[in-house]
């Protein structure tokens, strides 16, 4: 609203100096109030931009994979006492194998010779029933020939008894000297294959503890391998998987980048034309709308700070768009 004559005078009483504290302190307080006209804006404004397509984000996951594909290998290295068993499950093998020939041929060679002593016993055995049997069979025949020959005589057949006794014992002590001799050779044979077979299982021994620590050493040996060629190997995949961290961090950035001069050009696209034929549509049609609040508010404060309460206010800019010059300038022309 015009001054009145009254506000026209007070102006001109009062010191230059006060009338621009009382200005500023006016406009300050004016755009306070502006606040509330702040928040009013910003709700069309959210209505506009909510009413418009949602602009769907790059899928950059789709476009450049984050996954290369590249893997490290997983390789947990056996342990020390892991090696020992292993080493010793192999080594096993092969000893009972051998061990089982070595114990195979000492027992065929021992159930031969306890076969020997068998057939001795059996051949003594048979010695002393021959013996008996002819000794038998010899005093019957000295009887009966006695008998026949009237010799009958006990003296005379007693001592042909005694003659067949002596005869039949001295084969039983013959049989028994060959029985006793074979037996010990025989016995001497077993000691000898026991010895035999002792000295060849402890060799055996000997031989598979050398040969469990050498393959222990080669276990160990080939665990540092594979170690030094996995970690060789997840190295150059760390390197190639930098590599392509690097290229498609590149490759996203350059596409956003491009994707975003796009969209500036649209932009820019967009105000020229706007700038020529103004807004049009839901866009004309919400910032008429703040237009007027703006307006209304403005229009109500003194004419004499309305237009600086405007440009203090610096959000009015970006609320009003091109509506911000028109008010200003209504603002200005009330002002004069």
């Amino acid at each position: 609203m015009a001054k009145n004559i009254w506000d026209e005078i007070k102006d001109y009483l009062t010191p230059e100096s006060k009338q621009e504290e009382e200005r500023r302190k006016k406009t300050e307080q004016a755009v306070k109030e502006s606040r509330e006209l702040e928040d009013e804006l910003a709700k069309l404004e959210k209505e506009y931009t909510d009413s418009l397509p949602k602009e769907e984000a790059p899928d950059l996951e789709a476009l450049f994979p984050s996954d290369s594909g590249l893997r490290e290998k997983a390789y947990t290295p056996p342990t020390d006492s892991e090696i020992v068993q292993a080493a010793a499950d192999e080594v096993r093998e092969r000893k009972i194998d051998e061990t089982d020939k070595v114990e195979d041929k000492y027992r065929k060679q021992q159930d031969s010779l306890d076969k020997d002593r068998r057939k001795a016993e059996d051949t003594l055995s048979s010695a002393f029933d021959k013996l008996k049997a002819l000794f038998e069979d010899y005093s019957e025949d000295a009887k009966s020939s006695a008998v026949e020959n009237g010799t009958s005589r006990g003296s005379i057949i007693s001592s042909q008894i005694d003659a067949l006794e002596r005869q039949r014992d001295e084969g039983e002590a013959q049989a028994r000297r060959d029985f006793l001799a074979s037996s010990e050779e025989i016995s001497s044979e077993l000691r000898r294959l026991e010895a035999e077979r002792s000295k060849a299982l402890d060799e055996l021994n000997i031989k598979y503890a050398s040969e469990l620590n050498d393959r222990i050493e080669e276990l160990k040996a080939q665990r540092q391998k594979d170690i030094e060629q996995t970690e060789k190997y997840n190295a150059n995949i760390r390197k190639q998987q930098a590599e392509y961290d690097r290229k498609r961090e590149e490759s996203v950035a350059e596409y956003l980048d491009e994707l975003e001069k796009k969209k500036e050009q649209e932009r820019a696209k967009q105000e020229q034309y706007e700038q020529k034929y103004g807004y049009s549509g839901e866009k004309q049609e919400n910032y008429l709308k703040r237009y007027e609040l703006a307006y209304d508010f403005y229009t109500s404060l003194s004419p004499e700070i309305a237009a600086d309460a405007l440009k203090a206010s610096p959000n009015m800019q970006h609320y009003l768009g091109y509506y911000y010059d028109k008010l200003l300038q209504i603002l200005l022309r009330r002002a004069s």
